[in-house]
C-alpha cells in the first residue's frame, strides 16, 4: 500500500515538474531588437500619424484609404515592433525620430 502512494506522489511530483517547466518558458520580449525594424513607408506614415493622436478615422481620410486598411497597417506595426496599443507605437516612433509636429497633417481632414 505505501509503495502505490509513493508512485503516485512520485508521478504528481514530476508533472507538477513539468508543468514548472512550461510556465517557465521565456515570454515575449519588448525589449529593442538588435536589428533594426524594417516598417514600409506606409506603416511609417501611419505611425506618425499615431504618434501626432490621429484616429484611425482621420488616417484613413487624410491618406484617401479605408479604415479598415488602417487598422491592419497598425496591427501590423504592432506585430512588427513586438508591441501593443496606439501609445506604445507613438512612444517608439517619438522615441526613434522625434517629436512631430502634427499641425500640418490636419490640412485636408477635416475638409
Amino acid at each position: 500500500m505505501i509503495e502505490n502512494s509513493q508512485i503516485r506522489f512520485g508521478s504528481s511530483l514530476a508533472h507538477s515538474q513539468k508543468r514548472a517547466q512550461r510556465v517557465q518558458r521565456p515570454r515575449a520580449s519588448y525589449a529593442r531588437p538588435s536589428q533594426p525594424i524594417a516598417l514600409t513607408g506606409r506603416l511609417m506614415e501611419c505611425a506618425s500619424f499615431v504618434s501626432c493622436g490621429f484616429s484611425n478615422k482621420d488616417i484613413a481620410k487624410r491618406l484617401k484609404l479605408s479604415e479598415g486598411t488602417i487598422k491592419i497597417y497598425i496591427s501590423e506595426c504592432f506585430g512588427r515592433l513586438r508591441i501593443r496599443g496606439r501609445l506604445a507605437l507613438a512612444l517608439w516612433y517619438r522615441n526613434n525620430f522625434g517629436l512631430v509636429d502634427g499641425s500640418d497633417a490636419l490640412v485636408g481632414v477635416y475638409e
